[in-house]
């Protein structure tokens, strides 16, 4: 099972930076993943083995400034 959280993101800057932080979430388990450089967030669908603030503390290792929405 999973569930569908949105992260807020401050700090992507560029497309490379967006693509990223997809490559990371799919690593993590993640699936559905809409990550929104315009918006600055993150849809995805977590596996219920993760919570959200360890989703969050792994965008966090990449750079960026993570919190669930």
């Amino acid at each position: 099972m999973s569930k569908q959280i949105k992260i807020k993101i401050d700090g992507m800057h560029c497309a490379g930076c967006s693509g990223r932080v997809e490559k990371r979430l799919a690593a993590l388990g993640c699936g559905n993943i809409n990550v929104s450089l315009e918006n600055g967030t993150a849809d995805v669908s977590v596996p219920d083995s993760l919570s959200a603030a360890e989703i969050c503390s792994a965008i966090e290792v990449m750079g960026f400034a993570a919190k669930e929405m």
